[in-house]
Protein backbone atom coordinates (compact mmCIF):
# COMPACT_ATOMS: atom_id res chain seq x y z
CA UNK A 1 0.00 0.00 0.00
CA UNK A 2 1.44 3.49 -1.05
CA UNK A 3 1.84 5.76 2.16
CA UNK A 4 0.45 9.62 1.93
CA UNK A 5 4.38 10.61 2.11
CA UNK A 6 5.00 8.78 -0.86
CA UNK A 7 2.48 10.27 -2.79
CA UNK A 8 2.87 13.79 -1.49
CA UNK A 9 6.40 13.58 -2.57
CA UNK A 10 5.84 12.13 -6.33
CA UNK A 11 3.13 14.93 -6.37
CA UNK A 12 5.47 17.52 -5.41
CA UNK A 13 8.32 16.80 -7.90
CA UNK A 14 6.03 16.28 -10.82
CA UNK A 15 4.58 19.98 -9.90
CA UNK A 16 8.64 20.95 -10.27
CA UNK A 17 8.69 19.23 -12.94
CA UNK A 18 5.73 20.99 -15.08
CA UNK A 19 6.44 24.43 -13.39
CA UNK A 20 10.10 24.26 -14.78
CA UNK A 21 9.19 23.12 -18.53
CA UNK A 22 6.55 25.81 -18.07
CA UNK A 23 9.26 28.59 -17.30
CA UNK A 24 11.47 27.26 -20.33
CA UNK A 25 8.77 27.46 -22.49
CA UNK A 26 7.88 30.91 -21.28
CA UNK A 27 11.17 32.18 -21.50
CA UNK A 28 12.28 30.76 -25.12
CA UNK A 29 9.12 32.20 -26.06
CA UNK A 30 10.08 35.93 -24.37
CA UNK A 31 13.61 35.69 -25.94
CA UNK A 32 11.65 35.30 -29.35
CA UNK A 33 9.27 38.37 -28.75
CA UNK A 34 12.29 40.49 -27.45
CA UNK A 35 14.09 39.46 -30.70
CA UNK A 36 11.13 40.73 -32.49
CA UNK A 37 10.35 43.52 -30.48
CA UNK A 38 14.01 44.66 -31.62
CA UNK A 39 13.46 43.93 -35.38
CA UNK A 40 10.54 45.74 -35.50
CA UNK A 41 11.68 48.77 -33.68
CA UNK A 42 14.98 48.89 -36.32
CA UNK A 43 12.17 48.90 -39.04
CA UNK A 44 10.23 51.54 -37.89
CA UNK A 45 13.16 53.62 -37.68
CA UNK A 46 13.93 52.55 -41.34
CA UNK A 47 10.69 54.17 -42.20
CA UNK A 48 10.86 57.48 -40.80
CA UNK A 49 11.22 60.69 -43.01
CA UNK A 50 14.29 61.83 -42.45
CA UNK A 51 15.70 57.82 -43.42
CA UNK A 52 13.55 57.92 -46.12
CA UNK A 53 15.24 60.60 -47.57
CA UNK A 54 18.81 59.81 -46.45
CA UNK A 55 18.06 56.62 -48.54
CA UNK A 56 16.66 58.70 -51.36
CA UNK A 57 19.83 61.21 -51.75
CA UNK A 58 22.18 58.28 -51.33
CA UNK A 59 20.87 56.05 -54.00
CA UNK A 60 20.43 59.11 -56.63
CA UNK A 61 24.30 60.20 -55.80
CA UNK A 62 26.69 59.98 -58.83
CA UNK A 63 29.50 57.70 -56.57
CA UNK A 64 32.10 56.07 -59.12
CA UNK A 65 35.29 56.94 -56.57
CA UNK A 66 36.12 57.92 -52.96
CA UNK A 67 38.21 60.73 -54.56
CA UNK A 68 35.69 62.24 -56.95
CA UNK A 69 33.50 62.52 -54.26
CA UNK A 70 35.54 63.96 -52.04
CA UNK A 71 36.56 66.66 -54.51
CA UNK A 72 33.14 67.07 -55.06
CA UNK A 73 31.55 67.45 -51.51
CA UNK A 74 34.93 67.76 -49.60
CA UNK A 75 36.52 64.88 -47.38
CA UNK A 76 34.55 62.85 -44.83
CA UNK A 77 36.61 64.42 -42.46
CA UNK A 78 36.05 67.97 -43.57
CA UNK A 79 33.96 69.07 -40.15
CA UNK A 80 31.54 71.67 -43.05
CA UNK A 81 30.74 68.16 -45.33
CA UNK A 82 27.55 68.79 -46.64
CA UNK A 83 24.06 66.99 -46.32
CA UNK A 84 25.10 63.49 -48.63
CA UNK A 85 27.87 62.65 -46.15
CA UNK A 86 25.60 63.01 -42.82
CA UNK A 87 23.28 60.86 -45.48
CA UNK A 88 25.61 58.60 -46.12
CA UNK A 89 26.50 58.08 -42.34
CA UNK A 90 23.19 57.71 -41.42
CA UNK A 91 22.33 54.93 -43.69
CA UNK A 92 25.63 53.25 -43.13
CA UNK A 93 25.40 53.56 -39.23
CA UNK A 94 21.63 51.98 -39.41
CA UNK A 95 22.79 49.30 -41.63
CA UNK A 96 25.60 48.62 -39.60
CA UNK A 97 23.80 48.12 -36.66
CA UNK A 98 21.38 45.69 -37.57
CA UNK A 99 23.93 43.60 -39.13
CA UNK A 100 25.77 43.87 -35.75
CA UNK A 101 22.64 42.44 -34.37
CA UNK A 102 22.62 39.43 -37.41
CA UNK A 103 26.37 39.03 -36.33
CA UNK A 104 25.80 39.13 -32.21
CA UNK A 105 22.68 36.30 -32.92
CA UNK A 106 20.60 38.86 -31.79
CA UNK A 107 18.53 39.06 -34.80
CA UNK A 108 17.40 36.23 -37.39
CA UNK A 109 19.21 36.40 -40.61
CA UNK A 110 16.46 35.64 -42.03
CA UNK A 111 14.03 38.43 -40.23
CA UNK A 112 16.70 41.05 -41.21
CA UNK A 113 16.64 40.13 -44.70
CA UNK A 114 13.49 39.80 -45.08
CA UNK A 115 12.60 43.10 -43.65
CA UNK A 116 16.16 45.10 -45.07
CA UNK A 117 18.16 42.01 -46.97
CA UNK A 118 17.06 43.35 -50.27
CA UNK A 119 18.91 46.77 -49.93
CA UNK A 120 21.71 45.44 -48.54
CA UNK A 121 22.99 44.33 -51.78
CA UNK A 122 21.92 47.69 -53.25
CA UNK A 123 23.21 49.83 -50.56
CA UNK A 124 26.71 48.06 -50.47
CA UNK A 125 27.34 48.58 -53.88
CA UNK A 126 26.76 52.09 -53.99
CA UNK A 127 28.54 52.99 -51.38
CA UNK A 128 31.54 50.93 -51.54
CA UNK A 129 33.90 53.27 -53.20
CA UNK A 130 32.86 55.47 -50.47
CA UNK A 131 33.64 53.56 -47.50
CA UNK A 132 36.99 52.42 -48.84
CA UNK A 133 38.24 55.58 -48.80
CA UNK A 134 36.60 56.55 -45.49
CA UNK A 135 38.59 53.30 -44.32
CA UNK A 136 41.96 54.86 -45.72
CA UNK A 137 41.51 58.75 -44.84
CA UNK A 138 40.41 57.26 -41.40
CA UNK A 139 42.89 54.40 -40.59
CA UNK A 140 40.09 52.61 -39.61
CA UNK A 141 39.77 49.25 -41.92
CA UNK A 142 36.73 48.09 -39.76
CA UNK A 143 34.49 51.07 -40.50
CA UNK A 144 31.02 49.87 -41.19
CA UNK A 145 32.62 45.98 -41.14
CA UNK A 146 28.88 44.45 -39.59
CA UNK A 147 27.01 45.66 -43.05
CA UNK A 148 29.73 44.21 -45.43
CA UNK A 149 30.05 40.99 -43.60
CA UNK A 150 26.07 40.89 -44.18
CA UNK A 151 26.97 41.93 -47.76
CA UNK A 152 29.09 38.99 -48.10
CA UNK A 153 26.90 36.56 -46.11
CA UNK A 154 23.70 37.23 -48.62
CA UNK A 155 25.94 36.87 -51.89
CA UNK A 156 26.79 33.71 -50.79
CA UNK A 157 23.45 32.52 -50.67
CA UNK A 158 22.28 30.50 -53.96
Amino acid sequence: MVDVSVISTVVAAASVTVAAAFAIFQLRNLVKARRMDTIMRLYLGWGETEMKKSFSRVMAADITTYEEFARKYGPWTSPDHPQIWTDIDRVLWFANGYSYLVYKGLAGRKDIEDLFGHGVPILWEKVYPLVEGVRTELNSPKTWQWIERLYNELKKKP
